[in-house]
This record gives C-alpha cells, sequence and structure tokens, in this order.
C-alpha cells in the first residue's frame, strides 16, 4: 500500500481541532505520515500519539519551517494570516511526491487512496472549486504535487509581493487564487465538502446558486467553514455529531479502526422535539430532570434566551438555534413524539408535518395549538405533569410495528411451521427489521441444514466503504456484500444480522455504547433495509456470552451449536491465527476434521483460490469458515455446493465462556477477537492440529 502524507498547520491554541482531524486521517487510514507545522506544540503530545501508531505503520511528525525565508520587507503577519504562511512555504520543506494540506475545521470521513492516486500531471495544485463562487477554489484542502511545486522556485516571493501590492479580502484565499487559478486541477466536490453557508444559503436563499443540491452528497472530507463550528458550544451546521464523533474516539480505538462512537453520555429511551418561538416552554426542565434518558430537541430560527441555554448543562437536551432545514427535517423525522408546549406563537407549518407523520403530539391544556383534536394529540390538564412524564415512559424509542406489519405472512420456506415456531420475528423492531432470536436461529439451520452467511457490525461497516483491521473495503466485496444482505434469507441461506434492534439493555455498558454508536453511524442504511421486508438469522448465536449481561443462555446455545457437527465430517476455512478448536472441546464431536489455512488479513484478495480449495476438499462435509467478511460472501456463493457456516469469532467466544471469563482477556497462542489483532502470536507445535492441514493459501 502506498504511504500516504498529510499536513495540517496549527498551534497549541487549536490542538483540539488538529487531534480531531489527526485522528479521523488515521482511522481511515494506515501507512500514514501526519506533518503538524506548529511552534509551540510540546513534543510529549507527539511522543504519546505516535505510541499508538506504530501499531498501523504511521507517524505524525513534529515539523517547523523556517520562517527566514519570509522577510519583514514583505510583509507584517497577523495572527489571522499565520497558518497562510506556512501554507505557502510547504512546498520546499517536504520530500513526498504528494502531500495532501487539510485546515484543522476539517475531518475525513472516507479512504482517500482514490484522491492520492490522481494523476497530477504538470499541476502544482489540485482543489475544489468554490461552492458559490465558479471563478476561484477553496483552499482548505489543497493536493500538494510537490515536484512541480518546486520548480516553482519564486513562487514565495511572488506571492508575498502580491500581498503588498494589492488591496485583497481574505487575503490567504486570495493570493493562493492569484497564483494557481489558472493552473489548477479541478476536483470533485467531495473532497472539499464546505458545508459553511449552511445558515447563509438557508435564511438569504439569493445566494443559494444550487448549494443544497450539491451538497446532498457523502463527503469524502467535510470541511466546517464559516462562523459556527461543531466545537462551539452552540452550531448550526450540519455534521455537528460527526466531529464530535471522531473526537471522542480514544487512539487506541482509532487504531483499532472502532466503531465510531455516540455522543450521548447515556442509553436513549426516546426522543421528542421542540420547534419554539419563545424561551419560556412549560414545565420543560421538570420533565428533562424526570426522563433523564430521553433526548430533548429544541430548535428555533432565531437565537434563544437564557430560559433555554441554561438548560444546556443537562445532557439530555440539545439546542438548536437559528436552526437550517435540513437539520429540522432531520429531528422530525428521527423523533419519536413532539412536544407542544412552547407558549407564544406556534409554528403550525411544522406542527402540521409532524402531524402528518402520525407519531405523538404531546401538550398541556394552557399551551395546546389548532391540531388539538387530531388523533395522535394528547393534551394533558395543566398541573398534570407526572401523566406527561408516564405517558412519555410508555414510548419506546424504538419503530413501532403496526397490526398490519405483524400480519405479513412469513417466506413461503417457514409457512410449513406455525408461525409461533419463529415467535422472535414478530416482536417489535427499530426500523422493522425482522431478526430472529439465537434459539429461533439455530433451529431454522435445523431444519433446513441451510448455510449461513453473518452481517455483524463489521460487515456492515465493510460494505458501507470503512476499511476494517483485518480487512480492506474492496468494490467488488463490498458489492457482494450488499447484495446478499439486501437479498434476505431463503431455505438454502440463512442471511444473519445483529439481534440488537429490539434494545440494547441485555448487553453490558462496553458492548451497549458499541452497539449504539453503529446505529447511529448507520442508522440511514438499516432503515433502507427494513423496507425489504426480509428475516435474517442472529449473528450473535456465535458469540453468546462475553457481551451479555445473562450469560446463563451460553450453555443452551454452544450445546445447539455444537450438535450441528456431532459426528460429521468437518473441513475448517481460517485465518492463518485462528486455531479454532485447538485447545478446547469445541470440535471433539466431529467424525473427522480437516483445515484450509488463509491469510488473517484481508483474505479477499485470495477469494477465488479459497472457493476452488472447498470445491476440492469440501464436498459431503460441513464447511466451517471463520475468514472475516470473506467467509460472508463464501457462505452465500457456496450455499449451493455443500452446507457453508460462517462461525465467525465462536473459537475465542467458547474460550471465555470455558474459562468463565468476565471481561475479554487475551487468549495465547490464537487470534483473540478484538484484542491482541495477530501481533507476537507464537507459531503452534500441536501436531494433531499440524496434521489437519490439507492446503495453506497465501501463506
Amino acid at each position: 500500500m502506498k504511504q500516504k502524507s498529510f499536513v495540517l498547520v496549527s498551534d497549541y491554541g487549536h490542538i483540539n481541532q488538529i487531534e480531531t482531524t489527526a485522528k479521523s486521517i488515521i482511522y481511515h487510514h494506515s501507512k500514514t505520515k501526519i506533518y503538524i507545522v506548529n511552534e509551540d506544540i510540546p513534543q510529549e503530545w507527539f511522543n504519546n500519539i505516535n505510541k499508538h501508531l506504530r501499531q498501523v505503520d504511521s507517524q505524525i511528525i513534529n515539523t517547523r519551517i523556517d520562517q527566514s525565508i519570509v522577510t519583514s520587507e514583505h510583509t507584517l503577519r497577523s495572527k489571522t494570516d499565520e497558518t497562510f504562511y506556512e501554507r505557502i512555504l510547504i512546498p520546499g520543506s517536504f520530500d513526498d511526491e504528494q502531500v495532501l494540506y487539510l485546515e484543522s475545521d476539517v475531518i475525513v470521513d472516507q479512504d482517500l487512496s482514490e484522491l492520492f492516486e490522481l494523476e497530477l500531471a504538470d499541476h502544482p495544485i489540485a482543489a475544489v472549486p468554490d461552492l458559490l463562487y465558479d471563478d476561484c477554489f477553496d483552499p482548505g484542502v489543497l493536493l500538494l504535487n510537490m515536484p512541480v511545486l518546486k520548480k516553482y522556485s519564486d513562487i514565495i516571493t511572488k506571492i508575498l509581493k502580491t500581498g503588498i501590492d494589492k488591496e485583497l479580502t481574505e487575503k490567504a484565499r486570495a493570493l493562493l487564487n492569484e497564483a494557481f487559478n489558472s493552473t489548477y486541477l479541478k476536483l470533485p466536490l467531495k473532497y472539499n465538502l464546505a458545508i459553511g453557508y449552511d445558515f447563509l444559503c438557508y435564511y438569504y436563499p439569493s445566494y443559494d446558486h444550487g448549494y443544497w443540491d450539491k451538497t446532498d452528497i457523502k463527503g469524502s472530507i467535510i470541511h466546517y467553514t464559516g462562523f459556527s463550528k461543531p466545537w462551539d458550544q452552540l452550531s448550526t451546521s450540519r455534521y455537528r455529531s460527526k466531529w464530535w464523533q471522531y473526537h471522542d474516539l480514544s487512539w487506541s480505538e482509532v487504531c483499532q479502526h472502532a466503531h465510531i462512537p455516540s455522543t450521548l453520555g447515556y442509553q436513549e429511551n426516546g426522543r421528542s422535539f421542540t420547534m419554539t418561538d419563545s424561551e419560556n416552554v412549560k414545565d420543560l426542565e421538570r420533565l428533562v430532570r424526570a426522563l433523564p434518558n430521553w433526548t430533548f430537541n429544541i430548535a428555533a430560527y432565531t437565537n434563544m434566551g437564557e430560559n433555554l441555554t441554561k438548560l444546556i448543562c443537562y445532557p439530555n437536551v440539545h439546542l438548536y438555534p437559528a436552526i437550517i432545514g435540513t437539520i429540522r427535517d432531520q429531528l422530525i423525522d428521527e423523533a419519536d413524539c413532539y412536544l407542544d408546549i412552547n407558549y407564544g406563537t406556534k409554528n403550525e407549518a411544522i406542527l402540521e408535518k409532524f402531524q402528518k407523520t402520525g407519531k405523538p403530539i404531546i401538550s398541556f391544556d394552557e399551551v395546546n395549538s389548532i391540531f388539538k383534536d387530531a388523533v395522535n394529540y394528547q393534551s394533558f390538564s395543566d398541573t398534570d405533569v407526572s401523566g406527561m412524564i408516564n405517558y412519555l415512559k410508555k414510548l419506546q424509542a424504538e419503530t413501532t410495528v403496526h397490526s398490519d406489519q405483524l400480519a405479513i405472512d412469513l417466506p413461503k420456506q417457514l409457512s410449513e411451521r406455525s408461525n409461533a415456531d419463529f415467535s422472535s420475528l414478530f416482536r417489535p423492531a427499530k426500523y422493522d427489521l425482522r431478526v430472529m432470536n439465537s434459539e429461533d436461529t439455530l433451529m431454522y439451520i435445523r431444519k433446513h441444514q441451510c448455510s449461513v452467511s453473518r452481517f455483524g457490525d463489521g460487515e456492515i461497516a465493510l460494505l458501507n466503504g470503512v476499511d476494517q483491521v483485518f480487512q480492506q473495503a474492496d468494490p467488488a466485496l463490498n458489492k457482494r456484500l450488499n447484495e446478499i444482505v439486501q437479498a434476505g434469507s431463503s431455505s438454502e441461506l440463512l442471511v444473519c444480522l445483529s439481534d440488537v434492534f429490539h434494545g440494547l439493555d441485555m448487553l453490558v455498558d462496553p458492548a451497549r455504547d458499541w452497539w449504539q454508536g453503529h446505529l447511529i453511524t448507520f442508522a440511514d442504511y438499516y432503515r433502507e433495509l427494513g423496507k425489504k421486508e426480509n428475516i435474517y438469522g442472529n449473528t450473535m448465536v456465535t458469540r453468546p456470552y462475553i457481551d451479555f449481561k445473562d450469560r446463563t443462555a451460553a450453555d443452551r446455545i454452544f450445546k445447539q451449536l455444537k450438535e450441528l457437527w456431532t459426528d460429521r465430517d468437518l473441513l475448517i476455512v481460517e485465518g492463518h491465527f485462528t486455531r479454532s478448536g485447538v485447545g478446547n472441546d469445541l470440535f471433539s464431536n466431529a467424525r473427522s476434521l480437516q483445515r484450509i489455512i488463509c491469510p488473517s488479513k484481508n483474505a479477499w484478495t485470495k477469494y477465488q483460490e479459497i472457493e476452488d480449495a472447498i470445491k476440492l476438499y469440501g464436498k459431503e462435509r460441513l464447511v466451517l469458515v471463520m475468514l472475516g467478511m470473506t467467509a460472508s460472501v463464501i457462505a452465500a456463493d457456496l450455499a449451493g455446493f455443500t452446507q457453508v457456516i460462517d462461525l465467525g469469532h465462536l473459537d475465542p467466544e467458547y474460550e471465555w465462556y470455558k474459562m468463565g471469563a468476565k471481561t475479554r482477556v487475551p487468549i495465547e497462542g490464537k487470534h483473540t477477537a478484538e484484542m491482541n489483532y495477530d501481533i507476537d502470536i507464537s507459531e503452534v507445535h500441536d501436531q494433531k492440529y499440524q496434521a489437519e492441514i490439507i492446503k495453506k493459501i497465501g501463506i
């Protein structure tokens, strides 16, 4: 993999911003250098981060630039232009072929390999044209063609002289455009999705110039331009929570490519929305205190008064002053109810919009609106705050499953059994995703002798383009994974999702927090997937122990799993360090066992060889695959050949169960899920294990 180089310019006063940008870069890339051009950041800061970055072959470099190049006769540097002068000095400072300059109000939200592979030819820089002004580029993201830039030996002098000779507004932007406007290579907007015009274009449409249509894309690089920044106490632009999600990752989580965390500090049970023209909202603080697991989203088209802003001390209160339409509509879509409890003028257009959703609108008699007679409108007496609290407690944050949805027939292959046999499919579920519990999943496998393809958190993240520790995103792999999960289950193949759509209370705190963040990050994908009305098995059938508060069911689940291969001939297809069943009795009841050993990382690169080997050796055998995301595809593609079960991390789960572990611990001599990342694992000298290996691929 080609090494990628980035450069950021900052000072210690912006250390939070620059570190968040750096975290977002490393989260999506390994083999990366990040130059931090600065004058005052302590060396200890760099040392601490580099301890973590070594595991992903990356480093963050403390960089100083010779300021004597800028002579006093050319300029008096103002604080606002300091970063500009470092920026123009970059070309003579680095030996890299290409360097991506990012401002510190930027986050990287996707792998940028495609950008770094771009052929720049004789273009000195590549940049994204400004969103509103086509005659210039935005200098917040610049791909620098270092060999070409170094040919411009007098570029610094010319730029600085222009700054003296001309009266320019936004000097840094203007000077760079003066120098490179005719020679720069134009990049797609996704590489500098500048959302700082949100407020301007929403409240002053004459500036729009198609802004909202242009920015309705997924940005590889998100740029928080403008006056409203996500780290401000209150801000108006989009993607505020995304910045905080990267900010809140520890460096260990960044290097392990852990799930993007939720920004909530509590387990959310529900969301309300209120649009108000007044800072006076009836009994809001009492509701907030009584319902700490409810999120109260309060929005206004103006700035907010003290009666509202003082409530920001409560973690479950989120204020949206000067809200823009896209964020407002998102909050309406995500809300479980509307609290129509503000005094003063009511926003009837918003109330009507919400009323048409069919979701509850809740009010007090004193402050209710013209919609009080609507079927979904509930008004309490002015003194009955407790009644409203109890009403909200009964509302579930999960999507309500209506009676007409429950009447949907199961697929034909399930209709042979009574619906009660698979009753777990009929539980109310978030996004209407019908996922069996573990017992029903095992029943389905036994009945149909089907193959099993698992789609846990990692598979869903990968098919959405997010690299994983042991598997980089690949267009062909991502496409095939998406096809499989979109198609759902059949009598030949049980496609599994994780049983997290019926709530997370059964999980221990770290697992609950992990999944909560995952569900927020990929909410749009799951919402669309729910519209397919597929049925799914449960990936947690192979992980019934370590993440659960109540672990008593693990005995039963492991017993039923092992019954699947009792007296059967097995072919185990696994990674180099997986060593499933070595040192334990997981497969002791099988009649025979053979192994194909494959790469522990990026197994997809050997997919065809692995599939051919399974076809050669796997006929008449139960094939058990433990190869990350590649296993999900193998199980689906070979379902018509023989029974293939993707077992995921079953072996470490079984090891923890056998030792009675309370938390995840490394398992000596083999891969351990979410723990050792296959570093410093010793070779195994078990003669029985060695004899079971019939083929090695890519080892």
